[in-house]
């Protein structure tokens, strides 16, 4: 995967993020994908489905703005701000990094980490 390519995927998967578009994502997803979001890992698109849900539809609002991406094969690195409003209409600006691994275009094992409040 190249560089553009790799930017179109992740910039399609923080569309559906960003828009509530629970479908569309999961469809990103391996059958036996992996998310690890903070250290609490799900395995399977359904384990995924049901930990995303909730996690995605309560914010208020929510935006990803990637800053800074390398690609490396499969594996994708990006460094992005989220922003938004929480569940509790708190404004929210934080500074994260996530890693995809994308087999056969779809998302085997993605991995979240929080960088500053």
């Amino acid at each position: 995967m190249n560089e553009d390519e790799a930017r179109k995927f992740v910039e399609k998967y923080f569309s559906y993020v960003d828009g509530k578009q629970m479908e569309q994502l999961m469809e990103l997803f391996a059958e036996d994908g992996k998310i690890d979001f903070h250290g609490r890992v799900k395995q399977g698109k359904q384990a995924i489905r049901e930990f995303l849900w909730p996690a995605i539809m309560s914010w208020r609002e929510m935006k990803h703005t990637i800053t800074k991406l390398t690609v490396s094969g499969n594996e994708i690195n990006i460094e992005l701000i989220t922003s938004g409003v929480d569940p509790s209409g708190k404004p929210v600006k934080r500074d994260e990094k996530e890693y995809f691994k994308v087999e056969n275009e779809k998302i085997k094992d993605l991995k979240l980490s929080k960088r500053g409040p």
